[in-house]
């Protein structure tokens, strides 16, 4: 089981340098073809409020779009080169309200998606972050990359979110290509009963990766007064673990995520890599 076509989101030169320092290297690891896709943002003259734009400051700023788009596509250029990996640069042009569209049609067609943890509200629906929508909108696994965040896709300490759910059942299985390579692996479940007789869903789970070659370590910790995200964070930083492995809960209204309570609180406070599915 491998990742055999894998997506990158670039909105910019710098962060295109960021993303290629994670995509490449986890391409060549599972000898991926890495698509990494740009979408140059279509200006219009009429505006929301009845105002129209002169058309060379429309100009000017197409001119100016297009030259990032020239300099992201030179930076792809520079990774591909000296790699010998596959790699595929796609360039889209689209209005801001059909952007978000346009990248989650082209996140539908691959194994993986790798993006920025946090989108500048200028390119998708400010309501939402671009990883959450490709995950609920387009049914495909994020690996969620905070700013600044070093990661070659061969984790040495993995920390899988567990409950009994379907989201998160559904992100075990879709990272175990990466758990396969981390070098530890706990499987942690915060539990509200810890008395059940026979066996619990976590203790069959870590039996299924155990099949996988990944022999991970079973921690379920009692809920003691912390919210399970503040628990599933804490549990992370005192592991010094460098991927989180989550189920995405939440659903899509009228183009806004609804995020369940855990999930927007480890959105919005990991300082790690997240595998996000849903």
């Amino acid at each position: 089981m491998s990742y055999r076509t894998i997506m990158t989101y670039l909105p910019g030169p710098d962060k295109a340098e960021e993303l290629l320092e994670v995509a490449v290297p986890m391409a060549i690891k599972h000898d991926a073809h890495l698509i990494c896709l740009h979408v140059i943002p279509e200006l219009e003259f009429y505006q929301p409020g009845g105002m129209y734009y002169d058309g060379s400051i429309i100009e000017a700023q197409r001119k100016s779009l297009k030259k990032e788009a020239d300099d992201i596509e030179e930076v792809v250029k520079k990774w591909s080169e000296p790699n010998n990996a596959k790699i595929e640069w796609r360039c889209l042009t689209a209005t801001n309200a059909q952007a978000i569209d346009y990248i989650i049609d082209q996140a539908m067609m691959v194994d993986l998606v790798i993006a920025e943890q946090r989108t500048p509200i200028d390119v998708i629906d400010s309501r939402a972050d671009l990883p959450v929508q490709i995950v609920l909108n387009a049914s495909r696994p994020v690996l969620a990359i905070p700013d600044g965040c070093k990661f070659d896709g061969i984790a040495d300490q993995a920390l899988v979110a567990w409950n009994p759910g379907k989201s998160a059942s559904r992100a075990v299985f879709d990272a175990i290509p990466l758990l396969r390579n981390a070098k530890d692996v706990t499987l942690f479940s915060v539990s509200a009963d810890t008395e059940k007789e026979g066996m619990t869903p976590e203790q069959y789970m870590a039996l299924t990766l155990n099949r996988h070659d990944i022999h991970a370590e079973l921690v379920v910790n009692p809920k003691q007064g912390k919210g399970v995200g503040e628990a599933i964070l804490t549990e992370a930083t005192q592991r010094d673990c460098d991927l989180l492995v989550i189920g995405c809960y939440g659903h899509s209204r009228l183009r806004e995520i609804v995020f369940g309570g855990v999930t927007r609180h480890i959105l919005r406070n990991a300082k790690i890599p997240l595998f996000l599915s849903h």
